[in-house]
């Protein structure tokens, strides 16, 4: 009996070291598993510390995003795409992106710049969105986004739809204006005449024909007449929450489980940014951090009421030089 307590003994004291020594060895594991993923965050971290740097001191991007790399767009973005337990999405929305990367876009240039000092696994978690309603720009659109998405490596998507105001009760009676196909969207060469027409005029395509009649002299410099060039077209009417719920979310996902936010918005509309900016509600989950509209078409009493609503939501609000305001808010920013 002594003999086989004795062996109990021996096996219970053998079995108790081979436990030990696997619960230091799973230790030893979990705790190189930390340091390794540590010293990855840091290093991760670390090696996109200059990004500020690099795209925000270079002023050829202009003032407007001058102003964004003011609100810290890019430490933002950083903080978005490399923070090691978060990692979360960024979208970028332009509403009313007529071709894609024009010269004068204001993101265009900046935000490439960015994207192109990512890893591809950065890249892939940035999404970004071109909204276009007039046919022919749209169709140009799509060919620039494939160019532009094999150099960049990003997510990018197009809608065609035109945009409106979540108070805007009906679409009955909406009429969008196009400038005709035969004027090419980025050379501004009309086919039928040989002509050459300034560079935006595919631009002022909208629901209001002020744009159009403001330019009218362009084609009349050039022996033509504008009502020649201006077509009614029916397009897709989306109000800005139905729009961000589809690009952010999908039709099948549960937006009440999402907790995401657009990043940067872009809204050039020919005269309407100031009532889809007015028509978004305070505790709007499609407010974004960073925003960049035109002004300029929105007459100086819609102007104003725009800066003070988007003042009161916690934006700091920047008129530029140009026809834009850029204005952008800290993700701890409250909803009067």
């Amino acid at each position: 009996v002594t003999s086989t307590f004795q062996q109990i003994l021996v096996v219970t004291s053998t079995f108790q070291q081979v436990q030990i020594s696997k619960a230091v060895q799973n230790a030893k594991k979990s705790i190189n598993h930390f340091e390794d993923n540590s010293t990855a965050a840091e290093a991760s971290l670390n090696s996109y510390s200059k990004h500020n740097e690099e795209v925000c001191t270079n002023h050829t991007f202009g003032q407007d995003w001058d102003l964004l790399c003011q609100g810290g767009i890019a430490s933002q973005a950083d903080s978005r795409l490399l923070a090691p337990t978060t990692k979360k999405p960024l979208h970028v929305i332009q509403i009313g992106a007529h071709t894609g990367f024009e010269p004068n876009d204001p993101l265009a240039k900046g935000l490439s710049s960015y994207i192109h000092l990512l890893t591809q696994p950065d890249k892939s978690r940035i999404t970004w969105t071109f909204v276009e309603p007039s046919p022919p720009n749209y169709k140009r659109l799509m060919e620039n986004i494939n160019i532009h998405q094999s150099q960049l490596k990003c997510q990018m998507k197009a809608v065609n739809a035109a945009v409106i105001s979540d108070t805007t009760v009906s679409t009955d009676g909406l009429v969008f204006h196009s400038i005709n196909e035969t004027i090419d969207p980025e050379t501004g060469i009309d086919s039928k005449t040989g002509k050459k027409l300034p560079i935006y005029i595919t631009q002022l395509s909208g629901f209001s024909m002020k744009p159009i009649l403001f330019n009218k002299n362009a084609f009349r410099s050039k022996g033509l007449d504008y009502k020649d060039y201006v077509v009614k077209t029916n397009v897709t009417a989306l109000r800005f929450s139905e729009l961000m719920k589809d690009i952010m979310y999908g039709q099948e996902e549960k937006e009440e489980n999402n907790d995401e936010t657009p990043f940067l918005l872009l809204i050039d509309t020919e005269g309407f940014d100031c009532d889809i900016l007015l028509g978004i509600m305070p505790d709007s989950k499609y407010l974004p951090q960073f925003l960049v509209f035109e002004h300029h078409q929105c007459g100086r009493e819609k102007k104003d009421s725009t800066y003070e609503y988007l003042q009161k939501l916690g934006y700091n609000v920047t008129q530029t030089d140009s026809q834009n305001t850029v204005a952008y808010r800290s993700l701890k920013a409250k909803a009067m």
